[in-house]
């Protein structure tokens, strides 16, 4: 488990370009090829994963299942906010029927089911300490029914960098607006579940 800072950023299409632009100046280069990403986010019944994220609670979580490029090897991802920072711990999931039909049990939260699907297309960037993800083309879906899907206009852009990099290293190296965005939260309030 190692702790990360993470900043997002919200870019409208048409400045897509431009930011992409100011990563390539700034030395950037491909990590990865893009590729879908799916998460299944799961919860409880009051949906406490929901409003601690709202409230920015600490600690709070986030538990999904995802996957990569649709090629049947899902991880199950705890997205944890503690008092020192960010982590996340990622194993492969085995039994992912089982959990897709039981739920996730949580020490904390409790018996957890699916609630939300989200989907996009994600960009890989990096240079030295700084990682960067351009998410596109965001569907969001309430479980059981993602034909009737909703989308966010907007690109999603997530900084992470370690812990022992400086805000205003950070803030030099990214200057632009600040946003909170879960993309849980969003799918929730997209289809008034809470």
């Amino acid at each position: 488990m190692s702790f990360r800072k993470e900043i997002k950023l919200k870019i409208v299409n048409s400045k897509i370009f431009e930011f992409k632009n100011y990563l390539m100046e700034k030395n950037f280069f491909t990590q990865y090829p893009d590729r879908l990403v799916t998460s299944i986010y799961f919860d409880n019944d009051k949906f406490d994963m929901y409003k601690d994220s709202i409230e920015g609670s600490i600690p709070r979580k986030k538990i999904r299942i995802r996957s990569y490029d649709s090629n049947k090897k899902f991880y199950i991802e705890k997205k944890i906010s503690s008092l020192e920072n960010r982590f996340k711990i990622s194993k492969t999931c085995e039994d992912y029927e089982k959990l897709y039909k039981y739920g996730i049990f949580d020490h904390s939260y409790g018996v957890c089911q699916k609630k939300i699907i989200v989907s996009y297309l994600r960009s890989y960037y990096i240079f030295k300490d700084f990682r960067v993800t351009i998410d596109k083309n965001i569907e969001f879906g309430k479980f059981g029914k993602f034909k009737n899907r909703k989308l966010e206009s907007s690109n999603i852009v997530e900084v992470k960098c370690s812990t022992k990099i400086s805000n205003e290293k950070i803030f030099k190296m990214f200057p632009f607006e600040q946003v909170r965005f879960s993309k849980y939260a969003i799918g929730v309030e997209k289809f008034n579940l809470a």
